[in-house]
């Protein structure tokens, strides 16, 4: 109870947030000043106001139960009135969060089927609620199967109520949510990664400018070292020429030899960036850019997973041409 307790300049108060199906009448918040400035004395005093806040919430509900909504046992209540009376007696229950989830549902359901229907009516609907209504908003989603196990909860107590006759209108029906294959698992292919590379040196042999160039033929090399490698995108930005990738062939020290400025790392000319002060911060954001940009849904994690499929592009062709890409520096 010591959570409800906030402090005012010198004196003690008690604040929680009603439940909200009674926000209407009592407002958003019960607050209470519990007139100490002592914090031994306040937690004395909250269960006290905690009686009072419950006896409020108690008030409000059972004047509303006690409503002539359904003074005739033989009534058939329309929809909206059911909504009142379920979210009073079952949602209440329930924590904010929870509430406001299945009146999120609900509020739609009876937007799309009419808030005067009555129970009776309701079970005939419910086959165009599920295929017109449900499946269209939702899919066969996780949020799917919860919105309907929404409508079957609610049906379930609108049958106990004896609203309608069993079965349960909505409990034949299933939503079995699709796993899609995850994108950030999914390998690339060998023509993934022709494509990918045939790209990044078409702009970095024909650029627009130095920087252009120099950036498309850093992502290409990049590429390649993670082909080779299958290591993360920041250890290949970090690896150094000294210490990483010492199997790596001739061929390979060639092609990084032709970048003109020296630098210890393999990737060369990165500045470290973002709160964690990586190497691959603006590289990363780049690569991602250009493998958005180009269809298949690709990721420098796919990239990795194809490594360790043994996908590997004719690495001494590409070598070749990063070759022959002049890189000369832009002149003054």
């Amino acid at each position: 109870m010591a959570n409800y307790l906030l402090k005012r300049g010198n004196l003690w108060w008690v604040q929680r947030k009603f439940p909200v199906d009674v926000k209407d009448q009592l407002g958003t918040f019960f607050r209470k000043s519990l007139s100490t400035e002592d914090a031994d004395a306040a937690r004395l005093a909250v269960p006290q106001r905690m009686r009072e806040f419950d006896a409020l919430i108690g008030q409000v509900r059972m004047a509303r139960d006690e409503g002539d909504l359904f003074a005739n046992a033989d009534e058939q209540p329309a929809l909206d009135q059911m909504l009142v009376r379920y979210q009073g007696q079952v949602l209440s229950g329930l924590s904010n969060a929870a509430q406001r989830r299945h009146l999120r549902v609900l509020e739609a359901f009876g937007a799309f089927v009419g808030l005067n229907l009555t129970a009776q009516q309701l079970a005939s609907r419910a086959k165009p609620v599920v295929e017109q209504w449900l499946l269209p908003s939702f899919g066969h989603t996780d949020a799917g199967r919860r919105a309907l196990n929404v409508l079957i909860a609610f049906y379930d107590w609108v049958v106990e109520c004896g609203y309608a006759q069993p079965p349960n209108a909505f409990s034949g029906y299933r939503i079995r949510p699709i796993k899609s294959v995850v994108v950030s698992r999914k390998a690339w292919t060998d023509n993934e990664c022709e494509l990918v590379l045939t790209s990044l040196l078409a702009e970095a042999e024909r650029p627009a400018n130095v920087l252009a160039r120099d950036n498309a033929w850093r992502l290409a090399w990049v590429v390649l070292l993670g082909l080779s490698s299958g290591d993360t995108l920041h250890f290949v930005c970090e690896a150094q020429r000294q210490t990483h990738f010492k199997a790596l062939s001739a061929d390979w020290h060639k092609t990084r030899a032709c970048w003109p400025e020296i630098d210890p790392y393999w990737v060369p000319g990165l500045s470290p960036g973002g709160p964690d002060g990586r190497r691959s911060w603006q590289l990363q954001k780049a690569l991602g850019r250009r493998l958005t940009s180009l269809p298949g849904s690709l990721t420098y994690t796919g990239l990795r997973h194809a490594a360790a499929n043994q996908v590997r592009p004719d690495f001494d062709a590409w070598l070749a041409r990063l070759q022959a890409i002049d890189l000369s520096p832009a002149q003054a």
